[in-house]
């Protein structure tokens, strides 16, 4: 095959053969090959290009993906995976954008846990299942949330919450008991601990 013409497009290189064939290639790559018009390639050095071919295609979806918000590793590649992108090349990827600090896992948990536990006001067992979800390595959420374990404003956050509840509760004649378990049961569904609804109910309950 034949190159018939070089685009650049950004940091890319779109290369078009005498067949039609397109493949959007890394300028560096093709400049280190020092690719030309006319020049005539084998068909292992085409095979060679579609592979690298692909691996710009995925690292410039993944790049389109992070310059919206921060991803875990897990949610990048499921996103990516549902290109249709080959496994082997998304993970490829992957290690290469960690290596170079573009994605990190612990610093995207830090990040999620700041946001959902002082913004969202969720309670920290609700964040740690989202972050496993998002594939967070157990290891890792455990380190980041014992950060925020016995955070004076989380305690706060639910006694809020039930504050707020509490008096939406005042007109539906629920007992003492029963407005327990219902302030219990809305601070349970928002992740917060057993230990720490106690102290908030006792606070808000003595009110």
């Amino acid at each position: 095959m034949i190159i018939e013409k070089l685009t650049k497009k950004g940091d890319n290189v779109l290369i078009k053969f005498d067949d039609e064939t397109e493949l959007l290639l890394d300028l560096n790559s093709v400049l280190d090959k020092g690719y030309r018009r006319n020049d005539e390639l084998s068909e292992d050095e085409i095979e060679n290009l579609k592979k690298l071919s692909n691996k710009t295609l995925v690292k410039n979806s993944a790049f389109n993906y992070l310059s919206r918000r921060i991803h875990s590793r897990g949610e990048l590649y499921q996103k990516l995976k549902k290109k249709n992108f080959e496994s082997e090349i998304i993970n490829e990827t992957l290690n290469e954008l960690e290596e170079k600090k573009f994605l990190d896992d612990e610093f995207f948990a830090n990040r999620y846990a700041e946001e959902k536990l002082f913004r969202k006001k969720w309670g920290i067992e609700k964040v740690r299942s989202n972050l496993f979800l998002k594939g967070i390595k157990r290891k890792t959420i455990d380190e980041v949330l014992s950060a925020y374990s016995g955070d004076k404003v989380i305690l706060e956050n639910a006694i809020f919450l039930i504050t707020k509840k509490k008096k939406f509760y005042s007109n539906k004649n629920y007992t003492e008991q029963q407005m327990k378990q219902k302030l219990f049961s809305f601070l349970r569904s928002r992740g917060f601990e057993y230990e720490l609804i106690s102290k908030a109910l006792n606070v808000v309950l003595e009110k």
